[in-house]
């Protein structure tokens, strides 16, 4: 509503009013959630925050513990009142927040970057992964021949799928056609099978 540079200056601007709005707006959200899941009975109920980039997070961790958090909570504790699967769509370095997100009840990630230690957190607190592709690597070059697309997808399978609670995803691909979208899936679809 406000811009997003204009949202992360009301985290520094105005802490108490911002809080205080995205509470608000979780709460629609609990509504509309509620209202939807009368009619819908998903498996997996996935929330967009996105807090981060590639470089690390957007605001300090007690920021987000203290402003954000909270608003996050209500949309959550909603969601735990139904059978399905907690994600958070979220790009990012966000290390220092998965305990966080463990706490709220989230058990998917979703991209998973590569950047985050991905192991550690399937390990550690249960979550899953869905993504693992590494979107600033060579096999998103849009310049990147077939040979190199498709050994991208095979390290991140090597890398995560072994131990489980993993699906690839390639988020941010931008390799510029179909056929090479398509090497993405092929492989993926073909060296996957070595897994699941």
């Amino acid at each position: 509503m406000m811009g997003f540079e204009e949202a992360l200056y009301s985290l520094i601007a105005e802490p108490e009013a911002t809080k205080e709005f995205l509470c608000a707006m979780a709460n629609f959200y609990v509504d509309v959630i509620q209202e939807q899941f009368r009619y819908f009975k998903p498996d997996l109920a996935l929330v967009m925050d996105h807090v981060a980039t590639d470089k690390g997070l957007l605001m300090s961790p007690q920021c987000y513990r203290e402003i954000i958090k909270p608003a996050q909570k209500i949309v959550y504790d909603c969601l735990k009142t139904y059978d399905v699967a907690i994600g958070i769509h979220v790009d990012g370095r966000i290390e220092e927040l998965i305990p966080d997100f463990a706490e709220l009840g989230v058990t998917v990630i979703q991209p998973f970057q590569v950047y985050n230690d991905i192991e550690k957190a399937k390990k550690e607190y249960g979550i899953a992964a869905i993504g693992g592709w590494d979107s600033f690597g060579p096999g998103n070059d849009p310049n990147a021949d077939e040979e190199t697309i498709r050994a991208s997808v095979r390290k991140a399978m090597d890398a995560y799928a072994p131990t489980g609670d993993f699906a690839i995803w390639f988020s941010g691909a931008a390799l510029g056609s179909a056929e090479k979208m398509g090497w993405l899936a092929d492989e993926a679809e073909k060296y996957g099978r070595q897994f699941y």
